[in-house]
């Protein structure tokens, strides 16, 4: 039996994967459970955040390694990248949100304290605003 959502409507579940002729290999990564994916509006980065509080930028077309981007002080839940493709937004359990300037890789992040509660989505509007 499939997982329900509220009302009964199906949960779908899918993998993404990389075309059989160039099969993406993952040999670092996270430590602790993906919490949230986000892909760059190119669609040649994905980004993924979390529990062990890490933020990781993977190469999906040339199919590198994984960049750390940073860490949370705490476990990160969700994720979103500008459509400029520039600035990349991670919400934590503490319920702050960093944003990493993605054109400045050793810039310390800026981050965003108010919430009482864990971040749970984060979304850029199409003007480029969160």
């Amino acid at each position: 039996m499939k997982p329900q959502r509220p009302g009964g409507q199906a949960l779908e579940q899918f993998a993404l994967t990389a075309p059989e002729e160039h099969p993406f290999r993952v040999e670092h990564g996270h430590t602790g459970p993906i919490t949230a994916l986000a892909m760059n509006s190119d669609g040649d980065r994905l980004a993924s955040c979390s529990a062990d509080s890490t933020v990781r930028l993977w190469d999906w077309r040339r199919q590198v390694e994984s960049t750390l981007v940073g860490r949370l002080n705490v476990g990160a839940t969700a994720l979103a990248i500008g459509l400029d493709n520039h600035v990349l937004a991670c919400g934590g359990m503490n319920g702050s949100i960093a944003l990493w300037n993605l054109q400045d890789p050793i810039a310390e992040p800026i981050i965003l304290n108010g919430h009482s509660g864990w971040i749970c989505s984060l979304a850029f509007s199409l003007k480029g605003g969160m």
